[in-house]
């Protein structure tokens, strides 16, 4: 009788934990879903060994977003399942740093205390750095292309932090985001929506140099789910340059 009880539990258990897979992977592949929600379905499908291997399959049909591919990298690293893990190293690698080192997980990242000054000078670092000034502003210094950055210590925690520079286009935020237009001469312009109006609709691209586009000029456009900020910034860090970055930005008040 006690068999036949557990055996039952068991049952349960295991069909509640293959409907909050199938629940999650419907948010993820969702999209008209908010991004914040499907970003937030990936980091709970990695939490399970279930979910890090329904991550995984995605992988191996080609269906996981582009979008979503650095934020399931490293909700895969961080799967409690050692198999799922290893899996993950090879099928969903997380970004590498520039002496060519994979990045550890957010987890352990969040655990470095950084060197802030060390940090003011990577995020202007424009020689082979990550030139981070050439699109943000921190007070009157800087090209405004993404958000600024004065008070964005009042605004994140270190963790969000990290999300934000290795998982960019899971966390665009809303005036930002990113599109592409093409004319009807064939030539594609990229850049954040300025203006947009019946004569023409304004980008304003990744050197903070506005382009207009006459409407009747445009065959189509459309709206990236990718961030300008590159998904590969980190190959022109290291591990230590990150983190001090991060440490940097965290005392922006």
């Amino acid at each position: 009788m006690i068999h036949r009880v557990l055996t039952l539990a068991l049952a349960l258990l295991l069909s509640t934990l293959q409907d909050d897979v199938a629940k999650s992977l419907g948010v993820v592949l969702d999209i008209k879903a908010p991004l914040t929600e499907r970003e937030a379905a990936v980091k709970t499908l990695g939490k399970s060994k279930a979910g890090g291997a329904a991550l995984l399959d995605l992988v191996a049909k080609n269906t996981l977003p582009a979008e979503l591919r650095a934020t399931a990298a490293f909700a895969v690293a961080a799967c409690p399942d050692a198999e799922i893990r290893a899996k993950g190293e090879s099928a969903l690698p997380r970004p590498k740093s520039k002496d060519g080192s994979v990045l550890p997980p957010i987890s352990e990242l969040v655990d470095r205390k950084g060197d802030a000054k060390a940090g003011a000078a990577v995020f202007r670092n424009n020689n082979g750095g990550p030139n981070c000034i050439g699109c943000h502003q921190i007070g009157d210094e800087g090209r405004q292309v993404g958000p600024p950055l004065t008070t964005i210590g009042n605004k994140l925690s270190r963790e969000q932090f990290f999300e934000a520079i290795l998982t960019p286009s899971a966390s665009i935020l809303m005036s930002f985001e990113l599109w592409i237009v093409r004319t009807k001469d064939g030539d594609i312009k990229t850049g954040i929506k300025a203006e947009e109006n019946d004569d023409h609709i304004t980008l304003k691209d990744n050197n903070g140099e506005y382009v207009d586009i006459p409407t009747d000029k445009i065959a189509d456009k459309k709206q990236s789910a990718l961030s300008m900020m590159p998904e590969d910034i980190t190959k022109s860090m290291t591990v230590k340059d990150l983190v001090d970055v991060v440490e940097y930005l965290m005392q922006q008040k």
